[in-house]
């Protein structure tokens, strides 16, 4: 018996290696240039796990179209806008790929609009769906919130200020969004301030717990769910659920599923409706709307606060650029900074705006879009994606191509000038992705952020004692998250 096992081994990689390079599939993707190929193993001395993928500092893949194998599966990875445009809009490349969509079912379930299929038009009907909750009838009334639950934040770094030094600002606007988004995407009924002591408790479960569920997904030893919850991550995500029922219990959202249902019969339903209410009106298990309500609360909140925090600390390491910014927040909003602020008000913080897209792309907040092919892609030139093959755009390798963005490292707003954007791709810059699947709540974040650093940079000058911001460390979850010691200071602006 035991002589069989070398036997079994031989077979075994005897078919991997004619697999891999003699197959129809194999010899396709061999045609795109990349590392090295050892049977079994792929490249994955070279590729190690999701979190060097993610890592600006350890991937080292060409601009381009490449491949690289994980063991027996193929992974396609491309930075070429033509590429991108393709797959972003073919609706044979809606599924996210099995490298991302699979590990997170077991803990962000399947139904969710983040990672589910569009098998039988499934996710394309959900979407059609929720996407008027936040569409930008809606902007008017959401910057209303923003206005009310500003003074909550503001109070805080008021302190920070008057204390001095320099402080962590992460997940202090993580509680403003998270207070804004309860009103604004959850039609919660009492503002809730999350800088509160046991709201700010309750506001760490959340975080942790969202943390916890994405860590499948970057790190693959945190697939087996043995490893996951040895490390103390299932404890963590149950906080996730914890915090759901503390602020949306089962009966409170059979409540309001049964109300939204009853107001439908009744042809009583609002012109505008909220995303909550659009959950409540049309899903029929209470669990699959906990679902849906944590994931784009999870998504509004790390994605304002890393944004956010990569605008500061560029802010802060640019002077020039923050004084231009700060004249234009001062010019939008007044001589007293309490104005109220309208869309059109936002809509001329144009400078903010292109301060906000350059941080974006300097050090890109979300990782990589995923997809997985549908249907054999012909590219061209002889070259084909095959069908069921994964592809992969590494945003920040995307975001530096020399071609496209000259000098990368370079922090230089004015890349964003329209007669600038025109001239590029417009799939060469992708922080919210682009195509039917792209963030269904990417104007409501840029509102949402532009109006914060307005207000911000009209009451504080922004600093801080850190040399090189490019020695930086993050970890993705999905978000960039600073690691280490990231730290900024305040300074009161004294108007003229």
């Amino acid at each position: 018996m035991w002589h069989l096992i070398p036997l079994f081994f031989i077979a075994v990689l005897t078919w991997h290696v004619v697999y891999c390079n003699f197959s129809s599939k194999g010899w396709s993707i061999n045609k795109f240039p990349g590392p090295t190929y050892i049977p079994l193993v792929g490249s994955m001395l070279v590729f190690k796990d999701m979190q060097n993928f993610f890592d600006p500092k350890k991937m080292k893949f060409p601009q381009g179209t490449s491949r690289i194998w994980l063991g027996f599966k193929p992974v396609i990875i491309t930075t070429d806008s033509n590429v991108i445009q393709e797959i972003l809009t073919s609706p044979a490349c809606f599924d996210v790929a099995d490298e991302l969509s699979v590990p997170l079912k077991n803990t962000i379930t399947g139904e969710s609009l983040l990672i589910a299929s569009n098998k039988d038009d499934k996710w394309k009907s959900q979407r059609k769906i929720l996407s008027p909750g936040l569409s930008a009838s809606m902007h008017p009334e959401f910057l209303t919130a923003f206005h009310t639950h500003l003074p909550n934040l503001m109070e805080v770094l008021d302190e920070k200020c008057k204390i001095g030094g320099e402080f962590n600002p992460d997940n202090l606007f993580g509680k403003f969004a998270m207070g804004v988004a309860f009103e604004t995407i959850l039609d919660f009924d009492v503002p809730v301030n999350f800088f509160q002591h046991d709201h700010a408790l309750q506001y760490e479960m959340f975080v942790n717990g969202s943390n916890a569920a994405f860590q499948p997904a970057v790190q693959p030893k945190f697939q087996i769910p043995l490893m996951w919850r040895f490390f103390g991550y299932g404890a963590e995500f149950q906080k996730l659920f914890d915090f759901m029922e503390i602020y949306f219990p089962k009966m409170f959202l059979k409540e309001k599923m049964s109300e939204w249902k009853s107001y439908e019969e009744n042809g009583a339903l609002p012109k505008r409706m909220k995303y909550a209410n659009l959950l409540y009106k049309k899903w029929t298990e209470a669990k699959l709307v906990t679902c849906q309500l944590s994931t784009i609360l999870a998504a509004a909140v790390d994605s304002t606060d890393s944004v956010l925090c990569l605008a500061l600390i560029h802010l802060a390491k640019f002077k020039e650029v923050q004084t231009k910014a700060y004249l234009e927040a001062r010019r939008v909003i007044g001589q007293d900074y309490d104005n109220v602020l309208s869309i059109t008000d936002i809509d001329k913080l144009k400078y903010i705006d292109m301060v906000i897209k350059e941080s974006m792309r300097r050090i890109t907040n979300t990782p990589v879009i995923a997809r997985k092919v549908g249907k054999d892609l012909k590219l061209g030139n002889g070259l084909m994606i095959p069908k069921s093959t994964s592809v992969f755009i590494p945003l920040h390798l995307l975001h530096h191509n020399p071609e496209v963005f000259p000098n990368p490292d370079a922090f230089i707003p004015e890349r964003f000038l329209p007669e600038n954007v025109e001239k590029r791709h417009r799939y060469a810059y992708q922080p919210f992705s682009s195509g039917p699947r792209n963030c269904i709540g990417k104007k409501y974040a840029m509102i949402e952020v532009k109006f914060v650093l307005a207000k911000l940079l009209y009451k504080f000058e922004v600093t801080s004692s850190m040399e090189n911001i490019d020695d930086l460390n993050f970890e993705y979850a999905p978000f960039a998250k600073i690691r280490g010691d990231f730290r900024i200071g305040l300074r009161e602006r004294r108007h003229i």
